[in-house]
């Protein structure tokens, strides 16, 4: 469908008895994490996909075709996630950063503090261009409250990474026969 038409079939969302709440902290902050902790919240189904396991964990763990292999696999994955918790050779962190923010029409305004004075990006979003009965065609900026509505809303944004200490880590294994 057009553009306009997708727009025009936007998510209704009723910003005029709705107010932003305003974050704790504006700006970037620094986040780390360590093996251990986050050892909880890995998604294992992809990590089987990606050694074309087909499953969904956990139940793949019993799988009567692959399911052996994959929990071969898994705690080979263990051991390893022990060994660079205990050596602390990999050391995950990340940045996240929540700014002031206001929608103009799929674009995201970004400005440099509350004043919202000065932009300092503009964040791009597509929206749904298939045809929708009963739904939404959706875009990222819907969520945010439009700069006409006078309404103070924040966008935020994460970069994360397994430790800066990765290809480090990569070399050493590199050229290991298993």
């Amino acid at each position: 469908m057009s553009l306009q038409i997708a727009r025009n079939n936007g998510l209704a969302f009723d910003w005029v008895n709705y107010t932003p709440p305003p974050p704790k902290t504006v700006g970037v902050s620094e986040v780390s994490a360590n093996i251990d902790t986050m050892r909880d919240y890995i998604d294992w189904t992809p990590f089987f996909m990606t050694w074309s396991l087909a499953g969904k964990y956990p139940r793949i763990l019993e799988d009567d075709v692959v399911g052996e292999e994959a929990q071969r696999l898994f705690d080979d994955a263990h051991v390893i996630l022990d060994m660079l918790s205990a050596e602390k050779s990999l050391n995950p962190r990340g940045v996240v950063g929540i700014f002031p923010a206001n929608r103009v029409d799929d674009d995201i305004e970004i400005f440099r503090d509350e004043s919202r004075q000065e932009v300092i990006e503009v964040s791009h979003h597509l929206r749904q261009q298939t045809e929708k009965i009963g739904f939404a065609n959706y875009c990222m900026a819907d969520f945010i409250a439009e700069k006409s509505s006078g309404k103070a809303d924040y966008l935020g944004a994460f970069a994360v990474t397994g430790g800066l200490e990765e290809d480090a880590l990569a070399k050493r294994y590199a050229g290991l026969r298993y």
